[in-house]
């Protein structure tokens, strides 16, 4: 069976500040002050793959953990809309049905990721919208699941980017029109 590729520009995945690198937050941006519950969100922003040992107790040494840090801004139209929560996905069980990563990406496509897909994180995932479920734990809200958006909430697709290969089932000189390669 073939794995997933997930590519954000020019990194592929196969392979203790507050913030990791790439998660700070930018100018005039807020963190999210609202109440739990479900919320419509659009995603920001994806950090490189940050990589540190591994703190579980049962690591060995050597033992690493890697995860990238996914930046959604909410934006239902709410008091809270443009507040950011963020969430942190290991990219190392990424092609898992039962990932977080996996998660992710299948809420923002609006449907299941077929094994052997590939797709570019940056061209084809950010700017998406998905619901978040968001919960609160030691008084600190956080992302505890992610839906795709009801047929009723989608916003039209995006203009597809040009592709230089063609993607099987899509005939020749046509776009999925969802703007995703699958």
């Amino acid at each position: 069976m073939s794995a997933t590729t997930i590519d954000s520009d020019a990194i592929t995945v196969t392979q203790a500040a507050a913030r990791p690198a790439g998660a700070e937050l930018q100018p005039g941006e807020r963190d999210y002050a609202g109440p739990d519950g479900v919320r419509s969100a659009t995603l920001l922003r994806v950090s490189d793959i940050v990589t540190q040992p591994s703190t579980l107790p049962k690591a060995k040494p050597g033992d690493t953990y890697s995860w990238r840090t996914w930046t959604f801004a909410i934006d239902d139209g709410s008091e809270w809309d443009g507040q950011i929560l963020q969430r942190r996905a290991s990219v190392t069980s990424s092609n898992s049905e039962k990932s977080t990563q996996y998660e992710i990406i299948s809420a923002l496509a609006g449907k299941t990721v077929p094994v052997g897909a590939s797709l570019s994180i940056r061209q084809h995932l950010v700017l998406r919208n998905c619901l978040i479920r968001i919960v609160t734990e030691n008084e600190y809200p956080r992302i505890a699941q992610f839906m795709a958006l009801p047929a009723n909430m989608r916003p039209a697709a995006p203009a597809p980017a040009p592709v230089a290969t063609q993607h099987p089932g899509v005939p020749d000189g046509q776009a999925n029109p969802d703007g995703l390669p699958f």
